[in-house]
């Protein structure tokens, strides 16, 4: 009986799941009613998008429902409707802390976009534009840097210089790329020197560092890789004795099995948090 209840749970959560894949969160915007309706998938979508996950799903909400089913569904098989709570409690709580665990990309993101920026303001410079000019051209179609450059020229259009609003986007991002970048263009401007090789030379630099971030992150992939495995590992096993015929109902019908599930649990999301922070020290 549990086991049909959970086959029909999860069928629901699989189904919620593919309504949630088909396009990205940005495009929820044109299918939503008034503001305030999607509290849940708002939130959900804030953090995807911080997280750099935003064409994950369309409803996020439905997306991480179906998820925990599918965990649910696992926990029931291997142990009955206990299984079923735990199972359901770990994959929606996995899930979360994978977003989580990102954290907020959004200034990764805009130092990525700052080189093909800085090429395409060169390139407008020298075609005789003004620097207010070349930046509104230069700025990309969408994302995090399009709406910081918006944001400039919305704090100038209040009255403030181009150099003001640029300090005060600096403020905002104060990662040492845009300070560099913002420093540079007020030089620019006070000196009325021509900026478009200082651009092209800013952009080559901020391309050789990301090259060199892309190749820390190539070397600490096999310690990512090698977390994962001992994360997982348990987990697997349990899969594989079960497999064998083992029963875990030990796990979920009495004290010292639960307390031991619950234990070997919190243990092993420790340990993976440990690893991620110590790989994550040497990462970009």
């Amino acid at each position: 009986m549990v086991h049909a209840v959970s086959a029909v749970l999860f069928a629901a959560g699989l189904f919620a799941v593919l309504l949630a894949l088909p396009q990205p969160v940005r495009d929820l915007e044109r299918e939503r009613g008034p503001a305030g309706t999607h509290l849940v998938d708002d939130w959900i979508t804030s953090r995807l998008v911080k997280a750099d996950l935003e064409h994950v799903a369309t409803r996020p909400s439905a997306a991480w429902c179906g998820a925990a089913f599918a965990g649910g569904l696992l926990g029931a098989m291997l142990g009955s409707l206990a299984g079923f709570v735990v199972g359901f409690v770990v994959a929606g709580l996995g899930v979360a802390g994978f977003v989580m665990s990102r954290g907020d990309r959004t200034p990764q993101r805009v130092v990525t976009a700052l080189p093909e920026f800085l090429e395409q303001v060169a390139s407008s410079l020298r075609a005789g534009a003004t620097l207010h000019d070349a930046l509104g051209r230069s700025a990309p179609a969408g994302g995090p840097l399009a709406s910081d450059i918006a944001a400039v020229f919305a704090v100038a259009d209040r009255g403030l210089s181009l150099s003001e609003a640029l300090e005060d986007w600096a403020t905002v991002r104060p990662q040492p790329e845009v300070r560099a970048m913002v420093t540079m263009l007020a030089v620019g401007l006070a000196t009325g020197t021509d900026l478009s090789s200082s651009c092209d030379q800013a952009a080559s630099v901020l391309r050789q560092q990301a090259h060199l971030g892309q190749e820390i992150a190539a070397l600490a992939t096999q310690a990512r890789a090698s977390a994962m495995v001992i994360g997982l590992a348990p987990i697997a096993f349990l899969l594989v004795a079960t497999a064998a015929g083992s029963s875990p109902s030990v796990l979920f019908s009495t004290p010292i099995g639960a307390a031991g599930l619950v234990g070997g649990l919190a243990l092993d999301v420790v340990g993976l948090v440990w690893m991620h922070r110590i790989v994550s020290a040497v990462t970009p």
